[in-house]
């Protein structure tokens, strides 16, 4: 599968790659109803993410930020609006009806939207979101969100591919001249042109 995925990184890089060093935020794909982005306020990290009927938000990352998991799913609407910045909520995820998740979200505003945030190291958390149909999260418990998961699976992958690319991308030296030598030195007096 990783092979598949690099390749499919390599045949992507070049538009990517300038994409990338003109905006902020980049449009990698829209996987079903799921767009995936990479974003380089935030590290450089993928998400993926794909808004309801009901307005409401569902957002699954890498944390490129350095602080709290590896990994992030995120909840919000533009409806609540009292969602307090840097706050902490106990929330709980429950994927169909598996095991429920706990954890402490914290508040957060992305873009104009107030959203609950859980970062995390565990990535079987994201296992059971790629393959079950539904996530339930309930708040003080009182369901908040009840939502299809259809497609989480090829949109996680996609924010893999995603990160793949961005990871190559970012390695790469930013030679910029042309005419300098692999040992960083300038190309010697002779023309090169002649």
């Amino acid at each position: 599968m990783f092979k598949c995925i690099a390749a499919v990184a390599t045949i992507g890089f070049s538009s990517f790659a300038w994409a990338q060093e003109n905006s902020e935020v980049v449009h990698w794909a829209d996987v079903g109803n799921w767009s995936i982005f990479a974003d380089r306020t935030l590290g450089n990290a993928c998400y993926a993410v794909t808004v309801y009927e009901s307005g409401i938000f569902l957002r699954a990352g890498f944390n490129g930020s350095g602080s709290g998991g590896d990994t992030y799913v995120a909840v919000g609407s533009l409806d609540w609006k009292s969602i307090e910045f840097g706050k902490e909520y106990d929330i709980t995820f429950q994927m169909d009806r598996e095991a429920p998740w706990n954890g402490t979200a914290t508040g957060a505003i992305i873009g104009e939207v107030p959203f609950l945030v859980i970062y995390h190291d565990n990535y079987d958390f994201f296992e059971e979101f790629a393959r079950k149909l539904g996530i339930r999260i309930i708040y003080e418990g009182k369901q908040i969100a009840n939502l299809s998961l259809r497609g989480s699976h090829a949109a996680l992958m996609s924010m893999i591919e995603c990160q793949a690319v961005v990871n190559e991308y970012s390695t790469r030296p930013k030679e910029k001249d042309p005419f300098k030598e692999p040992s960083g030195n300038a190309v010697s007096g002779k023309d090169p042109f002649i």
